[in-house]
């Protein structure tokens, strides 16, 4: 976005809005970090009762017909929670993209922290060689796929919120090649 572009949505809030809005915005960031740093210690059964997949069903349908899927997410709410919560829904392997840390001491933290509970972590640029290399067992792959793409990787442009958006087109071209399903 240019800048006369925010000043323009700026204009649409009175100073008290946007005040507001920072407040809430600031309280949330303060929960997701004491929730991630909860992430250390927390059990299964805390994890149950604070993170609930609905329609895990269709999850089971998969499973029972031994088809993978991709399974496609947000950084919404705390993100950080659902790998260790999908190990509690999920019968088959599987896996969690990640973008390692620069800082070797925190990728490490976050990499434990991540897959506790069974999930399989995968750097971002070892996803396409790991699920070919998988393609005929059963597994599921764990995608959050808001960030915007570099200039490099392939993307598909739409407007969303009024603006030009671009979106990952990974995960429908991986579906493709190993014929598995996106949810």
């Amino acid at each position: 976005a240019q800048d006369s572009d925010v000043y323009i949505i700026l204009q649409e809030k009175s100073e008290e809005e946007i005040r507001r809005i920072s407040r809430k915005f600031y309280r949330n960031l303060g929960d997701i970090m004491v929730e991630t740093l909860k992430l250390f210690t927390i059990s299964g059964k805390e994890i149950a009762q604070r993170v609930r997949m609905i329609n895990t069903e269709l999850l089971d349908t998969y499973y029972n017909n031994n088809e993978c899927f991709i399974a496609v997410a947000g950084h919404y709410a705390n993100w950080e929670w659902v790998s260790p919560a999908s190990d509690l829904y999920l019968k088959q392997d599987h896996f969690g993209a990640y973008k390692p840390l620069s800082n070797p001491y925190f990728d490490r933290v976050f990499t434990y922290w991540r897959s506790r509970f069974g999930t399989q972590l995968i750097p971002m640029k070892e996803v396409l060689r790991t699920v070919v290399k998988n393609r005929d067992k059963l597994f599921a792959l764990g995608l959050i796929s808001d960030q915007t793409p570099t200039k490099n990787e392939s993307v598909y442009w739409t407007t969303f919120l009024n603006q030009p958006t671009s979106v990952f087109l990974g995960p429908e071209k991986i579906a493709k090649m190993i014929n598995c399903k996106v949810v």
